[in-house]
């Protein structure tokens, strides 16, 4: 059983390294593009411009790709908590059912 507990461990230790390599922080960087949108947002309000027009609509899609790239970390947070922990009756693995 210690075996079990030890490889389920490792793989743990393991996803958290692939989450920050292939992630990095993902938390910044969508608080920092959002900062940066709106900040481009308000110039707009006031001078019109067509590169920030166009900055807006790239940062907007840049946007689109992280929010994509958190909720498949949650996916993957999910399932190493749900490998840890294993398939026990508690509010995470009910409330992860719907």
């Amino acid at each position: 059983m210690d075996a079990v507990v030890t490889n389920v461990e490792n793989f743990c230790s393991k996803v958290n390294e692939w989450n920050t390599n292939s992630f990095g922080h993902i938390g910044n960087k969508k608080r920092m593009l959002l900062a940066r949108l709106k900040r481009i947002e308000e110039r707009l309000d006031r001078h019109p411009s067509n590169f920030l027009g166009s900055l807006e609509k790239e940062l907007k899609i840049e946007l689109e790709d992280i929010l994509s790239q958190e909720v498949s970390l949650w996916q993957q947070k999910s399932r190493c908590k749900w490998a840890c922990e294993g398939d026990r009756n508690t509010n995470f693995f009910i409330l992860s059912l719907f």
